[in-house]
């Protein structure tokens, strides 16, 4: 398990990236799920940037952590409160396009590439664990 701290910059979303593939080259853990870790990863900070208020001198940490078939990332920002499971505006991804909102497609997104989220505010801060499957079978 390695920790990052990153401040709360767009540089935020490449030096996660290069830390997802170190650690997967550690973790032996194969590219098809690298990229698909990659892609929640940078839709997290994104959204911590673009959506959640976190301060631009404000930090983001980043842990994973394998556990046999399954890699938890814990996401903490210091954004305002904001739980995947409660806060979401409903999906509209099945509307026509025009009857669309601009924007609401990371958190579908992120739902459908993990199997389960996390979360919990604490000392003012969003901790997200979101846990993404890695076996051999896994469908996305």
């Amino acid at each position: 398990m390695i920790t990052i701290s990153l401040a709360a910059h767009h540089h935020a979303i490449d030096l996660a990236s290069a830390y997802i593939v170190d650690w997967c080259a550690q973790e032996g853990v194969e590219a098809y799920h690298e990229k698909r870790l990659t892609l929640i990863v940078e839709e997290l900070i994104a959204n911590s940037l673009a959506h959640g208020g976190t301060a631009q001198n404000g930090n983001i940490t980043l842990d994973l952590t394998r556990k046999k078939d399954h890699v938890a990332i814990t996401y903490i920002d210091e954004g305002k409160p904001f739980d995947p499971n409660k806060d979401l505006v409903g999906d509209d991804r099945e509307n026509d396009l025009d009857d669309r909102r601009v924007g609401g497609l990371g958190w579908p997104l992120i739902k459908q590439l993990c199997e389960r989220i996390e979360y919990v505010r604490h000392d003012d801060e969003n901790h997200t664990t979101l846990i993404r499957r890695i076996s051999s079978n896994t469908p996305i």
